[in-house]
């Protein structure tokens, strides 16, 4: 409980510096307890410095508790105030501690956590606005990436590839084919069409519709149809087209 001391009975005294050490607060954390009128019982010596008793270290304990709970300096110094009066504050004092823990556990109460599930969504859609990309597509891909050992293009029907084109000398431009997608970027995706060499389809050419990334329409492991735009045979690039 804290104690006010008689002045005949503070026996040992210690400058601002002494306490700041002694509670690890501040020199002007201590002069602006005393400029609010938390320790109304504090000497000061003839020279004007602040000489505190262990009366005042117990003041500081006790600041420190309520404010660890939440009162305001104001709070403190009227609580302290009650406590000079006596006993005869006890049910004003209870009073105030059932007062304030109501109202702290309605500050605790209005910052619960969103469920865990609430939290995950709203994460997704920040990622996928981030990507520039679909939610739904990337809560597939996140679904798949979640399957440990489990490749999701095990589970689709294979491309049968054209019997006449087994080499890139066989391409043509204009030839309609079957492939599967294999990587995804963000100008586009490279689809295998049964030859060495993956075909790209531009992010242009993978819908007549806008899109803002390339995920929105095709994933890994997507058999598709695509048209032959253009051969570069020099630097053995295809150029393909989903348009058909």
């Amino acid at each position: 409980m804290l104690t006010y001391y008689a002045k005949g009975e503070k026996a040992m005294n210690y400058n601002i510096k002494q306490v700041a050490d002694k509670t690890g607060l501040s020199e002007a954390t201590l002069r602006y307890y005393d400029k609010e009128g938390l320790f109304p019982d504090l000497e000061r010596k003839n020279s004007g410095y602040r000489a505190f008793s262990e009366r005042e270290l117990e003041q500081i304990r006790y600041i420190e508790c309520f404010k660890t709970a939440g009162f305001e300096i104001r709070e403190i110094k009227e609580y302290f105030d009650l406590i000079k009066r006596g006993d005869e504050t006890l049910k004003e004092r209870y009073d105030i501690m059932i007062k304030h823990r109501e109202i702290l556990e309605k500050k605790k109460e209005s910052k619960k956590p969103e469920p865990k599930n609430q939290n995950i969504k709203r994460s997704v859609e920040k990622m996928a606005e981030d990507l520039g990309m679909g939610v739904m597509t990337l809560t597939d891909i996140i679904d798949e990436i979640k399957k440990p050992a489990r490749d999701p293009r095990e589970s689709m029907p294979g491309v049968i590839f054209r019997s006449d084109v087994l080499s890139f000398d066989d391409l043509k431009a204009g030839m309609e084919l079957e492939g599967t997608v294999r990587n995804v970027v963000d100008f586009g995706a490279f689809v295998d069409i049964g030859v060495k060499t993956d075909g790209l389809v531009h992010v242009s050419e993978l819908s007549s519709r806008f899109i803002k990334h390339p995920m929105d329409v095709v994933s890994i492991g997507d058999n598709v149809k695509v048209r032959i735009l253009d051969i570069d045979k020099e630097r053995h690039k295809i150029s393909l087209t989903m348009k058909l």
